[in-house]
C-alpha cells in the first residue's frame, strides 16, 4: 500500500510539472477515478494558481504546442504505468490469499513471517566464494608470477624477494637498511626525474618494505595503465641505479632518523631483543644500520649485496586485476627477464667490490641452482637458532622528553616458525593477550577486551604501554611481552609480566577464545577486501609455502581450535629459554627484579 501510495504521490507531482510547462492556468488534468480507486487513493484535482505578469492561455491553445504534446504523453504514459501496477499488485494479492487484498489482512502478516507463496531464495555455499583464485606459473629462471584475475577499476602489482637482514653477513651489516631507503630512485632506463613524472602520470606510489627475511615492492593504479605499472615495477627492482648522490643521500636520511624518529626507542629495543634471543645466529642482525656501520657502507657493497641476494630463484611477482594469467606471465617475463639466476661468482663479487663492471661467468662455469629456490634452501644458508638470554640497555635519548623517564621491559621465549602447525594457536594467543597504550581511546580493532588491556592497562594507571608481540619467521620465532611504565613502577612490571606469561599456559575461558576467533577471521576477511592486501597474502603463500591457501581452510583452522590447544601451546613456549631485555635507567630497576625472572624462568642448556 506505501508503494502505491508513493507511486501516486510521484505522478501527481509529474502532473504538477507538465502543466507548468504548458503555461496554462486553467485546471490541470486530474487523476481519474478508476485509476485512482485501483491505486488506493482519492481522486483529487490538481489546480494550479495564475501566475502573475503573464496572459492567459486555454488548455487547448496549449496542447497545440510540441511542448504541451510531449508533456501530456509522458503524463499520460505514467499514469497507465501506475493503473497497470496497482491492477498486477490487487491480482497477486488475490490469488495469495482467500480472502480480499486490504490493508488491514497485508498490515496482520508479522516480519518474521514469510510472505504467503514468495518463492524461497536459493542459498550459495559460503565456501565456493572464498576459495583462493590466485594462478601459479614458474618461469625457466626459477622466478615464480602469481596472478588474480580481478575486474576493476584498480590494479596492483607486487615482488617479494627472499633477502633482509637475516642474510647480512658483518660485512654488510646495515645493507638492508640502506637499500630500504634507496628503493623507487633512478634506473638504468630511467632518472629519478623520470620516475617521479611517471609515477604521478600513472596515479601511483611505488613503495618498499624491508624485514627480517623478505623486502616487498609494491604499486597500485589504475587498471587501464597496468601493463605499464608492470614495466615500471620490473625496472625499479631490477635495474637500480644506485648513484653515489643517492647512496650518500641515504646515509644521511639514516643518520636523521637516529636524531629524530618518534619509535627510535622501539626500534632499538626491538633490535636488542633480537641480539639477545638469537645471539650468534642470522636473525641477530638488527634492522636498523648500526650508528658504527654508516660511514662503511659503500654503493659497491650495496650492489654486490643486491646481486648476491636479488635473484630470480628468491623472487616471486604478482599481479592483480583484468588481465589473463597469461598476459601476466608474458608481461612479466618481458619486464623482469633482468634478474641475475644465479649469485656472482667469486671472481665476479670481487670485481663489483673493487667498482668494476662484473664480466658474467660462463654458463659452464656457473654455480648451478635448481629453480626456484627453496625457502628452506635460502635460510639454511643463514640458520637462526634461538637461545635466549638477559640484557639491559641504558636510555638513549629520546626526542620526546616526555618519554626520557619512563622503563621499558620485554619478556620473551621461543616459537614455532611459520610453517608449523600451530600457527593457528600462537595467532588466537596473541590476539587473547592483545594490548595497547594509554592513548587509545578504543574502538573496532583496538583489543580493549584483551588481557593485557583490560587487566594491565586498565588496572595499573602506572603502565603506559602493554603489548603482545608475535614475531615469526620460517624455522623459528618468538613471542614476547613489553611494557612501558613509569620509573617506581619497574619492579612490579616485572611481576606482571611473568604473571600474565603463567596465567595464559593455565587459564583460557572459551569465552575469550571464541572473541579471539571472531576478532582473528573478522580482521582477516576485511583485509581482503583491500587489493594490495589480498595480493601480499597471495605472495606471501606462494613463496612460503609453494600453493595458495584460501580463506576458508584459514577460517577453518582457526575455528577448530580448542582452549586445551592454546593453554598446551602456551605451556610448551615456556619451557624454552627465557630472554629478558630492559631499557632505562639502572636505579629504578633493583637486581632482585633480574633475579626474579632467573628464578621464575631459570635458563635451559
Amino acid at each position: 500500500m506505501l508503494r502505491l501510495r508513493l507511486a501516486s504521490i510521484a505522478v501527481a507531482s509529474a502532473a504538477r510539472t507538465s502543466v507548468r510547462a504548458m503555461h496554462t492556468h486553467s485546471s490541470a488534468p486530474s487523476i481519474s477515478a478508476a485509476t485512482a480507486r485501483s491505486a488506493g487513493v482519492a481522486a483529487q484535482p490538481i489546480a494550479m494558481a495564475p501566475a502573475a505578469g503573464r496572459s492567459v492561455t486555454t488548455r487547448a491553445a496549449a496542447e497545440q504546442t510540441p511542448e504541451g504534446q510531449r508533456a501530456l504523453a509522458t503524463m499520460k504514459s505514467m499514469l497507465s504505468a501506475t493503473a497497470n501496477n496497482a491492477s498486477l499488485s490487487t491480482a497477486m494479492r488475490a490469488k495469495s490469499t482467500s480472502a480480499p487484498a486490504t490493508a488491514s489482512s497485508m498490515l496482520s502478516i508479522p516480519l518474521t513471517e514469510a510472505w504467503p507463496n514468495a518463492p524461497k531464495p536459493e542459498y550459495v555455499a559460503a565456501s565456493s566464494g572464498l576459495q583462493s583464485p590466485a594462478q601459479c606459473t614458474v618461469l625457466p629462471n626459477g622466478l615464480r608470477v602469481v596472478s588474480i584475475e580481478a575486474a576493476g577499476h584498480i590494479s596492483a602489482v607486487g615482488a617479494f624477494v627472499h633477502t633482509g637482514c637475516r642474510y647480512e653477513t658483518e660485512e654488510y651489516l646495515g645493507a638492508s637498511h640502506f637499500l630500504d631507503r634507496l628503493a623507487c630512485r633512478s634506473t638504468k632506463r630511467r632518472s629519478a626525474e623520470d620516475v617521479e613524472r611517471e609515477t604521478e602520470a600513472l596515479g601511483t606510489n611505488p613503495h618498499c618494505i624491508t624485514s627480517r627475511e623478505n623486502v616487498v615492492y609494491s604499486a597500485i593504479s589504475f587498471s587501464s595503465e597496468l601493463p605499464q605499472l608492470i614495466d615500471l615495477v620490473g625496472d625499479l627492482v631490477c635495474n637500480p641505479q644506485l648513484t653515489q648522490d643517492e647512496v650518500e643521500l641515504a646515509r644521511q636520511t639514516i643518520e636523521f632518523e637516529y636524531k629524530t624518529a618518534p619509535d627510535l626507542h622501539d626500534r632499538i629495543l626491538i633490535d636488542k631483543f633480537h641480539e639477545v634471543a638469537f645471539g650468534g645466529s642470522a636473525l641477530a642482525a638488527g634492522l636498523n644500520c648500526p650508528q658504527s656501520r654508516l660511514p662503511l657502507m659503500t654503493r659497491d657493497k650495496l650492489l654486490a649485496f643486491r646481486r648476491s641476494h636479488i635473484i630470480a630463484p628468491r623472487t616471486t611477482v604478482g599481479v592483480l586485476g583484468s588481465m589473463k594469467h597469461s598476459e601476466v606471465v608474458e608481461l612479466v617475463s618481458r619486464h623482469f627477464a633482468n634478474l641475475p639466476t644465479h649469485p656472482p661468482s667469486a671472481a665476479e663479487l670481487e670485481q663489483i667490490l673493487k667498482g668494476q663492471e662484473p664480466v658474467p661467468t660462463p654458463p659452464s662455469s656457473a654455480a648451478t641452482v635448481t629453480p626456484p629456490q627453496d625457502l628452506a634452501d635460502v635460510t639454511r644458508e643463514r640458520a637462526a637458532r634461538y637461545s635466549g638470554g638477559f640484557a639491559f640497555i641504558r636510555h638513549p635519548p629520546h626526542t620526546n622528553p616526555l618519554f626520557r623517564n619512563f622503563v621499558q621491559l620485554m619478556l620473551g621465549f621461543e616459537i614455532p616458525g611459520c610453517t608449523s602447525e600451530e600457527w593457528a594457536e600462537l595467532a588466537l594467543l596473541h590476539v587473547i593477550l592483545g594490548g595497547g597504550n594509554t592513548f587509545s581511546a578504543g574502538g573496532p580493532g583496538k583489543g580493549v577486551l584483551s588481557r593485557l588491556y583490560a587487566d594491565v592497562l586498565h588496572a595499573h594507571p602506572k603502565v603506559e604501554n602493554a603489548i603482545a608481540i608475535l614475531s615469526s619467521y620460517y624455522d623459528t620465532g618468538a613471542f614476547s611481552l613489553h611494557i612501558m611504565c613509569q620509573p617506581d613502577y619497574a619492579e612490579t612490571a616485572v611481576q606482571i609480566l611473568a604473571y600474565q606469561a603463567f596465567r595464559v599456559s593455565r587459564d583460557i575461558q572459551v569465552s575469550e577464545l571464541q572473541r579471539a576467533k571472531n576478532q582473528v577471521k573478522s580482521l582477516l576477511l576485511m583485509a581482503y577486501e583491500s587489493r594490495p592486501l589480498l595480493l601480499d597474502d597471495a605472495l606471501r603463500h606462494q613463496a612460503v609455502f609453494k600453493k595458495s591457501v584460501s580463506v576458508a581452510e584459514i577460517c577453518d583452522k582457526i575455528d577448530k581450535v580448542t582452549p586445551a590447544n592454546v593453554m598446551a601451546v602456551a605451556a610448551k613456549m615456556l619451557t624454552s629459554n627465557p630472554t629478558f631485555v630492559v631499557m632505562g635507567d639502572e636505579q629504578y630497576l633493583p637486581p632482585s627484579s633480574v633475579e626474579y625472572i632467573r628464578r621464575t624462568f631459570p635458563l635451559r642448556k
